[in-house]
């Protein structure tokens, strides 16, 4: 709308070829140096459209029919500052009055408020949320949990939505509000390292799937600006795995949210892939590695201005360095927290506790570890806690320390929703291994220890070794590693075979024989997610 009142130059309510013309002129200049500029003086070429397979500048013909298909890529907003659809601190004010206005009771303001931003475009910070439930009463602890949830939908970012849940809920209202928006929950959050069950008839689930999709296209394009390997099972970018349409596998992509079908299940694990550096630096600077021992129901505390939440931080972290409060708090855990039965639902009951306390804190793997470790292995709550963690680490490339704790049954789960080429750190490569040759990604995998073992001194991989044309066939008898299968892959069937599984164990210990390269080592980082 706003681009029609101002380029719509008539006023006949519609952009013609002409003003549509001025409208894109004017987003180049914007995209070239700010709106303050002309375009004189610009090199015609700069923005010219190429030819994507010559990257020569494509002339459109003076002749012939013309179709373009615009698409639009849903992008997740990382910075509230970046964000150009949040609503003015003018415009929650005078929401807030006509809400008033109109509202004779806190029910009802309430009830008002949900009408006006129910599937609107009013997106709002977390400062803003806050402002709106409280003079609207969704403060109040009766109606709090599900206050949050309905603000929750339109809040912009993810650290907007976790400093909302942070300043209002405690850990027990935050579990509730978890089981309330279920799939919703770890995508709205940021960390939606998770398994999702689509059902593509429900308005909900289409909006998860909706919003998943701007966290994907988002992580992808940061993901190949980083300058690392594919880390993703397809070779393509994508941090979806394992998926399944109506329990036909097929491979998902962002393109296929564009046209989403109206109904159908859709089945995937999500895997995030990028490691916000930046992000990760602020945080550390407030108070961010602190889990909050649940001190019973009551009111939210009221805002602290900067200087009292400055003093606050501090002296968090004062105690922590003085007093070791994490392993405090873990004391704590193991004797309140995880005294569980080795039950489905006391299993389930715990992740979703451990979910709601990290989902806006980041931890070690040390810390991580005993999280996991303090969990029954029975219903995959180790595979579960060690998923849920993967994304709040500060220390991803000692993830595979966590990995190591785990039996060989849970190990074989946790691949399959993180990856090898995710959880693997070439400077600690030592362990059991069994690739599928015809995964993309443990194809990928088997090159890089076939690499180590080639260039290495010392036998690496331990006798016993195996190769088995497929997964219920015997492997051959007597199987040794052809040296063909470290050559460059070239599409002339140089490299390992695309079929089959090899598995291994993998070793580095000089009573083995064995020295590592550590140039070599530090050089395959470039292709895992734990590198530069």
């Amino acid at each position: 709308m706003l681009a029609i009142a101002q380029y719509d130059l008539d006023s006949s309510g519609t952009i013609e070829n002409f003003e549509f013309v001025e409208l894109m002129k004017s987003h180049v200049r914007f995209q070239a140096f700010g709106s303050k500029h002309s375009l004189a003086g610009l090199d015609p070429n700069r923005f010219a459209l190429r030819d994507a397979a010559t990257g020569q500048i494509w002339h459109i013909p003076i002749e012939g029919r013309l179709e373009i298909h615009f698409v639009y890529e849903r992008e997740a907003v990382l910075d509230m500052h970046d964000a150009k659809n949040r609503i003015t601190d003018a415009g929650i004010a005078q929401l807030i009055r006509n809400i008033n206005l109109q509202a004779k009771s806190p029910a009802e303001k309430l009830e008002m408020l949900y009408f006006a931003i129910n599937e609107s475009e009013i997106l709002f910070s977390a400062s803003q949320a806050y402002e709106l439930l409280e003079q609207c009463g969704g403060l109040n602890k009766e109606v709090r949990v599900a206050a949050v949830s309905h603000a929750l939908f339109q809040v912009i970012t993810a650290k907007d939505a976790q400093r909302l849940v942070s300043t209002t809920l405690n850990l027990r209202e935050r579990a509730k509000l978890k089981v309330d928006l279920g799939n919703a929950y770890a995508v709205i959050m940021g960390n939606p390292t998770a398994h999702f069950a689509l059902d593509l008839v429900n308005r909900a689930d289409r909006w998860v799937a909706r919003k998943l999709v701007e966290s994907a296209q988002t992580e992808k394009k940061m993901s190949i600006a980083s300058k690392r390997g594919d880390t993703s099972q397809h070779m393509n970018w994508e941090n979806f795995r394992n998926e399944t349409l109506d329990g036909e596998k097929f491979v998902l992509t962002t393109s296929f949210f564009n046209s989403l079908p109206q109904c159908g299940h859709l089945e995937f694990d999500y895997a995030l892939s990028h490691r916000r550096y930046e992000q990760l630096v602020k945080e550390l600077a407030k108070d961010c590695v602190f889990i909050d021992i649940p001190d019973g129901a009551g009111q939210p505390a009221a805002p602290l201005d900067p200087v009292a939440k400055a003093k606050q931080r501090w002296k968090k972290l004062r105690d922590y360095v003085r007093h070791n409060q994490f392993l405090n708090m873990l004391n704590y855990a193991r004797s309140h927290i995880f005294r569980i039965k080795n039950c489905r639902e006391e299993v389930r009951l715990k992740l979703v506790q451990i979910e709601t306390a990290v989902s806006d804190r980041y931890l070690t793997a040390e810390q991580a570890s005993r999280i996991v470790m303090s969990m029954p292995s029975g219903f995959h709550g180790r595979v579960e806690a060690a998923r849920v963690l993967f994304a709040r680490l500060i220390d991803v490339g000692n993830f595979c320390e966590i990995f190591d704790l785990l039996d060989r049954e849970d190990q074989s789960e946790l691949v399959k929703s993180l990856g090898w080429l995710n959880i693997f750190n070439p400077e600690k490569p030592d362990r059991f291994y069994e690739l599928d040759l015809s995964v993309l990604e443990d194809y990928n995998m088997a090159k890089i220890l076939i690499r180590l073992a080639v260039i290495e001194e010392g036998d690496n991989w331990l006798d016993g070794y195996t190769y088995s044309p497929t997964r219920d066939e015997a492997p051959y008898p007597h199987w040794i590693l052809p040296a063909s299968w470290d050559a460059d892959d070239t599409g002339k069937g140089e490299g390992p075979r695309r079929t089959g599984i090899l598995r291994l164990v993998f070793t580095s210990k000089l009573e083995d024989g064995c020295i590592p390269d550590w140039d070599a080592r530090r050089e395959i980082k470039n292709r895992v997610l734990c590198g530069p």
